[in-house]
């Protein structure tokens, strides 16, 4: 009788003993669960935002490639120019030139 006493109550510490790490392997869980669930969130987010970046990159790309059009149709157009006045002040020189 004393015996089995003496096993039923070394049998309830070991069953306390068990809950009490199963509440704190319970609650460790429960933190990395939160801690997998807010790294989860930040990814999410960093992804978002790589995304957007990459998107913005593109657009600035594409403006400055209308940009250097714009840039090389003015240059362009600035270079017909230099050369029309070039070739007018030529022709006004030979025509003072002739007169002279």
């Amino acid at each position: 009788q004393a015996d089995n006493k003496r096993l039923y109550d070394q049998l309830k510490i070991i069953c306390n003993n068990n809950s009490n790490q199963i509440q704190l392997l319970s609650k460790e869980v429960e933190n990395v669960t939160a801690s997998l669930n807010s790294n989860i969130r930040l990814t999410n987010d960093a992804w978002k935002l790589a995304q957007d970046l990459q998107e913005r990159s593109y657009k600035i790309e594409d403006d400055l490639v209308a940009m250097n059009k714009d840039l090389s149709e003015q240059l362009f157009v600035l270079r017909q120019s230099l050369q029309d006045t070039t070739m007018s002040l030529k022709n006004e020189q030979q025509e003072f030139s002739r007169f002279q």
